[in-house]
Order: C-alpha cells, then structure tokens, then sequence
C-alpha cells in the first residue's frame, strides 16, 4: 500500500473511531457511576425497571445508564426492547469506596406537633419520588453541564453520612459551600417541573432536561423561577441558603438519571 494511501486509512479508521465512542458524558461503571451502552436506534432500554436514555449521535445511538449506589458489583442486565423481542447486554459493575462525613445538626424548632412533622416527610417524600418520575421525550440534550455555583466542595457524591451519631442514607448529591444570597445558574437548558419549601430540603428546585436526567437544587434562600417555567444555561433560578436541613449557607446539587442519583461531577467538564 502506498504511503499516502495507508495515511488516508488511518486517518479515515481514527475518525471512525472518534465517531463510534462520542463524548456524552464521563463513564464510571461503579456505583453512582454512568455507562454508556450502544444500541439498536428504534429500540427501548430498561436498567433495574428504569426506562433509560437514549440519545442519537452521529447515525448511533447510545444509552446513557445511572448505576444506583445501592447497586453490588458485579455483572447486571441492560435490557433492551425491541420490535416485541428482548435483549440482554451485560454491564460489569466495580466496587467503589465512598468517605464517610460525620455531621452534627441542631433541631430546628418548629412548633408543629410531631404527628403533623411525620405526616408532612411522608407527603413530601412521596412528591419528590414522583417529581424524579418526570419523562420527557427529546434528542435534544446537552449533557455537559456547568458548575449551578462557585464555592467549596463541602460535601462529596456518595458520602456514608453519620447525622447525630445516627447513620443515614449516603449522600445523593455534592454540597457547595457559599455564602446566603451566592446566585445559583442553570446548568443546561430545562424546564422546571417542581419548586417548594420542603421541611428537609429547605427550598428546592427541580430541572427536566430530557429523558428523566433531572436535577435538584435545595437549602435555598430564594426561588426565582415558576414551575412549568423553561430555562436556559446559566440563566439564574436561585440563590444560595440555609433552609431545611442544614448545616450552614451551601447548595445541595444533585442529579438523577433513570431514577437514581449519580455523581453529578460526571456532568461537568
């Protein structure tokens, strides 16, 4: 072959490549980690009873999958629907260990009777469960965020958390630490599907971008946007507080994707 010829090739075989493994987002096939599986474009994914993303690129299409952190390792199915017949691909999990953060909270006196407290988490967990339901169908979605604000990283992904000396879930999302009033950004164009004060997320934000990836903003000082309200990249929601259950001034930023919170950094260049 000559050498022009076989430059051409190469050339042609590493644009083939590029184009077969795109940059969507960053993979991490742990725990609270993301991986990305080709598939079939006419096709519907489930992981773990989730429907997952789906998202075309370059004539490809590729899934986009949310490992849940309660996931062991291990080999776990992707199935993949199409045309009345199902389809397993395999997805080898690694283990991955998280830190721990020991956390002192003082109880906020409310005034409101403990059965009234008790009802409310219940009603409140139920609508944000639901909230984190929301499936939008679109293409159209740019998975690579921007950081929604400028402080310290006080608190990481995937955290055990010991509250009180009382060990709780592991942390859902990353805190950023900032002072009360620090603006908070929209990391990626969406549409606000959800906006409250909650009794533990303090005041929240909740983001569609498309195909279940949805993101979460709580302890907030101020709401600036309506629900059902569309937003864009950087525009800003909110500001930066310490509502619900909180230690101090921060922004609790969290991501799911198929119905579970991933590690939100993978979104960020």
């Amino acid at each position: 072959m000559k050498k022009i010829e076989l430059v051409g090739f190469l050339f042609l075989g590493l644009i083939n490549i590029v184009f077969a493994q795109p940059t969507l987002v960053k993979t991490s096939n742990v725990p609270g980690g993301i991986v990305i599986k080709s598939v079939p474009c006419d096709c519907k994914a489930y992981f773990s009873h989730h429907r997952v993303m789906i998202l075309n690129k370059h004539q490809q299409c590729f899934a986009i999958i949310g490992i849940p952190l309660t996931t062991t390792p291990g080999e776990h199915d992707l199935t993949i629907k199409e045309h009345g017949v199902n389809t397993i691909l395999p997805i080898n999990i690694i283990p991955k260990k998280y830190p721990t953060k020991y956390l002192t909270i003082k109880r906020k006196k409310t005034g409101i009777p403990k059965k009234e407290i008790i009802a409310r988490l219940k009603r409140e967990a139920k609508e944000v469960r639901n909230t984190f339901k929301c499936w939008s169908n679109t293409n159209n979605i740019n998975l690579h965020f921007k950081l929604p604000v400028r402080g310290r990283f006080s608190s990481p992904f995937g955290a055990q958390r010991i509250i009180n000396k009382t060990r709780k879930t592991r942390h859902r999302g990353i805190d950023i630490a900032a002072i009360t009033g620090t603006p908070i950004k929209a990391p990626a164009n969406g549409k606000v599907i959800n906006e409250g004060d909650y009794l533990l997320l303090g005041k929240a934000i909740f983001i569609d971008h498309g195909q279940n990836l949805i993101t979460v903003y709580c302890h907030l000082s101020k709401i600036l946007v309506k629900t059902n309200q569309r937003v864009k990249r950087g525009q800003i929601i909110g500001h930066v507080g310490n509502t619900g259950r909180s230690t101090g001034p921060h922004l609790h930023w969290g991501v799911s994707l198929n119905g579970t919170r991933v590690n939100p950094l993978l979104f960020v260049n």
